[in-house]
């Protein structure tokens, strides 16, 4: 008999680069969450069908697939990014040609590995790489981008100490933002506070109603 990860699995299609780690079926919120890691060598790019080396994965995110017996499926996993001699050679040539949309991507794809580093010394000497790169770029949004995060430059490395973040305070931010948007305003405090709570509180409002 099938296991529930198996059983997935095979709906999927997944083949031997493709791990299937655990499957989180909800059945009262009628939602399931498939998380897949990559566990393949080489990566086949879908522009021109060729094996390629793999370069590193990317963060880990979330995408909506088919329902799967109207429950809502999500799969979540760190995608493979490839490392491709034609592509980078490709990429060369355009920097070659000075466009600025190169040198643009260049600058922004390169702040990526700045969260990569292990101690905040080398994090510090990276980031001074990169922010005197955008500011030699003669790119006016990206120099004005780059001097954004220099103004916090005292903070960021506290990351590398206690690998904390603000992302879910962030995250419920945005849903309350969203919510008194949607709202148009509340008469009272306790009325927002309890519209807070109903949709972000996770809390078991149902009726405890006495049985018959």
């Amino acid at each position: 008999m099938d296991t529930l990860q198996s059983h997935y699995a095979r709906l999927l299609g997944l083949d031997d680069t493709w791990r299937m780690e655990a499957v989180d079926l909800q059945i009262e919120d009628r939602r399931v969450e498939i998380r897949l890691s990559h566990v393949g060598a080489g990566v086949i790019r879908p522009e021109c069908g060729v094996a390629c080396g793999l370069a590193d994965h990317a963060d880990k995110g979330r995408w909506r697939h088919l329902d799967t017996m109207q429950f809502v499926t999500e799969l979540v996993a760190r995608l493979p990014r490839s490392r491709c001699a034609g592509q980078r050679h490709r990429f060369n040539s355009i920097r070659k040609h000075g466009l600025k949309t190169a040198r643009a991507w260049g600058i922004t794809d390169m702040f990526r590995w700045f969260w990569r580093h292990v101690y905040s010394t080398r994090a510090n000497r990276f980031f001074k790489r990169r922010y005197a790169w955008a500011v030699r770029s003669r790119l006016r949004p990206m120099v004005k981008v780059a001097k954004m995060p220099k103004r916090y430059l005292p903070n960021l490395p506290t990351y590398f100490l206690y690998r904390i973040t603000n992302v879910n305070t962030e995250g419920f931010n945005s849903v309350i933002q969203a919510m008194k948007y949607a709202a148009r305003g509340f008469r009272s405090f306790v009325n927002y506070r309890t519209r807070i709570l109903f949709f972000c509180g996770k809390l078991d409002l149902k009726p405890q109603l006495p049985c018959h």
